[in-house]
């Protein structure tokens, strides 16, 4: 079985942080706040952080499950 959504995020700063063994991405738009880090065994001599201001951001996601558990589950 196959899920899939989107999480829209507000125009924000997204940052990007990199050393020589992984990249981390961050975000927050005042709602939703997001960190994705991820190994990325790219070649620098020492850290780097990129900052995009005002970056529109699409986060898309899907799962691929045989077996979901809890949906629809209600507090």
């Amino acid at each position: 079985m196959k899920e899939c959504f989107e999480i829209m995020v507000k125009p924000c700063d997204l940052h990007e942080t990199r050393d020589s063994d992984r990249v981390r991405y961050t975000l927050n738009d005042g709602d939703t706040i997001i960190l994705v880090s991820t190994s990325d065994p790219t070649m620098i001599e020492k850290l780097t952080v990129s900052k995009f201001r005002n970056a529109r951001v699409t986060v898309a996601i899907t799962v691929n499950h045989d077996d979901m558990e809890y949906k629809g589950v209600q507090p």
